[in-house]
């Protein structure tokens, strides 16, 4: 059967005109967004060439009756044997929520959409715009979706948050001192103090997006070394101790190990500060933080607990690009993570959350880092 009989078979089902065939066909491709048709069960029937290109396919048969997760290789597509739509974190998706909805009123529903993917072997995360409408035809329904990379539009919220709070809040530092020393005050150590302050902030927020940035486009370069894991611990964990914003205690557990591992010193320590973070935030000023490794085979562990539990909502979500309880232009911090230490350190990234051991945010990392 040639490459594309599959798909052509079946329009000549939905639209016996020829010229009609041509026509959808001529116009679909010539479309620069994604275009689909889809049938009943969400498998597709037809696409243009921009959907193929997306998921890199090389060929119509291969993609024909794959449904939306499966496409793009959703990390949750394959979690259940019913693929795409059959586990408990397909039911959050805005993809399906929008064919469902158009099914359910037969209008045409947008919903954004993130999904966590992969793509040559590399953890990838897509934001997309997905609009489905419903058509019926020869007593059967089908669903014409279109699908637009919203990707940019939700990286300049992100920045617009980073520069306009982020990097304002510590040029205000900066700022607050130089008024005071216009009003004749001499320098002291708590100027000092503020000014250096500032200084790291703006460096580690620049730096930061720096790496995330190199890291989406893969032109992030790794220094590998040979590093000691418990002075990692203590060097990401010094900060938080002495930041008097921070009011929950955080602690160095018992089982940290003194052993040396080869990686990148700097993305770990990145890694674990994002989840030290995210722990603060989820906490009360009385809890107790804490911060750990362990040696498991060949590999070690980093862990950050904290005695939070996570909702069961956020918890299927919580890898995946700008999603975050905290509003809007957020969520870079659990997707670092794990575009960071998967993609990057070769790692696996994850957490446990329940109530009785509240939350643990690990990364596991070979303790010799193999070069690709």
């Amino acid at each position: 059967m040639s490459e594309q009989s599959k798909d052509l078979n079946k329009l000549r089902e939905l639209i016996p005109d020829n010229q009609a065939q041509k026509l959808l066909i001529d116009l679909l491709q010539s479309l620069p967004d994604i275009v689909a048709v889809l049938d009943e069960d969400r498998k597709l029937v037809f696409s243009n060439q921009a959907l193929l290109d997306s998921v890199s396919i090389s060929n119509f048969e291969d993609a024909f009756q794959l449904r939306p997760g499966e496409l793009f290789k959703c990390v949750n597509s394959d979690i259940e044997p019913g693929g795409c739509a059959a586990s408990e974190a397909c039911q959050l998706c805005g993809a399906l929520r929008a064919m469902e909805d158009s099914k359910e009123t037969k209008e045409t529903v947008s919903h954004d959409c993130r999904i966590l993917g992969v793509k040559k072997e590399k953890t990838v995360a897509y934001n997309f715009r997905f609009t489905s409408s419903p058509f019926y035809t020869n007593d059967s329904m089908f669903f014409i979706v279109s699908i637009k990379d919203i990707s940019n539009q939700i990286r300049k919220a992100e920045l617009e948050r980073i520069f306009f709070h982020d990097i304002i809040n510590a040029v205000s530092g900066v700022q607050g001192v130089l008024n005071l020393l216009k009003e004749g005050d001499t320098l002291k150590d708590i100027h000092l103090s503020i000014l250096e302050d500032s200084y790291k902030s703006l460096s580690r927020t620049i730096l930061e997006q720096k790496a995330l940035s190199e890291a989406e486009s893969g032109d992030l370069i790794l220094e590998i070394e040979e590093v000691n894991c418990t002075s990692i611990i203590e060097d990401v964990v010094l900060p938080f101790r002495t930041n008097p914003n921070y009011l929950s205690e955080i602690a160095v557990g018992e089982d940290v190990l003194n052993k040396l591992i080869t990686t990148d010193q700097t993305l770990l320590s990145r890694i674990i500060i994002n989840m030290i973070k995210n722990a603060l935030e989820a906490s009360d000023e009385n809890d107790v933080i804490t911060v750990s490794s362990q040696a498991d085979n060949d590999s070690v562990i980093f862990k950050v607990n904290s005695p939070g539990h996570i909702p069961r909502d956020t918890q299927l979500q919580i890898f995946e690009r700008s999603f975050s309880t905290k509003g809007i232009g957020r969520g870079l911090g659990t997707y670092s993570m794990k575009l960071l230490g998967e993609n990057y350190l070769k790692g696996d990234v994850g957490f446990t959350s329940d109530e009785e051991q509240g939350t643990t945010f690990y990364i596991k990392l070979p303790k010799e880092f193999q070069k690709a």
